[in-house]
């Protein structure tokens, strides 16, 4: 399933590609609507019912994101986020955690974000990617200012 629904902001102007995994078919129809309803932006979106398949799909449709439903077992979850962050090829798609309650607690390393589905609308969902994709450019800016002066520092004979 993909759909094109571009954030305003986004630097080179391509539609972001974004994985949605979940093993609820309804869940999955109601948040890949509401990337469609996005005003201003164009989403390509794929979709994976399990979490051995969205690896899978990662791997080989690069996505800007993912988005996880909490519907699968805590456990697989981090088991997720652990290969995702393993594989050099995954390391740098960030995800987001869609959450059915505030109730329930999952911690697995690896997840930038946390959404609410009751409250999440087009609008929500759009800003959140965005946030998500700001914070993931903000960290390979880092990333890269980190290796420039640790090189310069090398250069110096510390």
């Amino acid at each position: 399933m993909k759909t094109t629904a571009s954030i305003p902001d986004q630097q080179d102007g391509n539609p972001v590609n974004i994985l949605l995994i979940g093993n609820n078919p309804i869940e999955m129809s109601r948040i890949y609507d509401q990337l469609k309803r996005a005003t201003g932006v164009r989403f390509i979106t794929n979709i994976a019912f399990s979490l051995s398949d969205g690896i899978a799909k990662a791997v080989s449709t690069k996505p800007s994101c993912i988005l996880v439903d909490d519907a699968m077992e805590d456990r697989h979850i981090s088991d997720f986020t652990r290969s995702l962050t393993d594989d050099t090829r995954t390391s740098d798609i960030p995800v987001a955690l869609l959450k059915s309650s505030n109730y329930t607690s999952i911690s697995a390393s690896g997840i930038q974000e946390y959404l609410l589905k009751e409250y999440l609308d087009a609008d929500r969902l759009t800003k959140s990617i965005r946030n998500i994709l700001k914070y993931k450019r903000m960290r390979l800016i880092l990333y890269k200012s980190y290796k420039v002066s640790k090189r310069k520092i090398k250069q110096l004979g510390f």
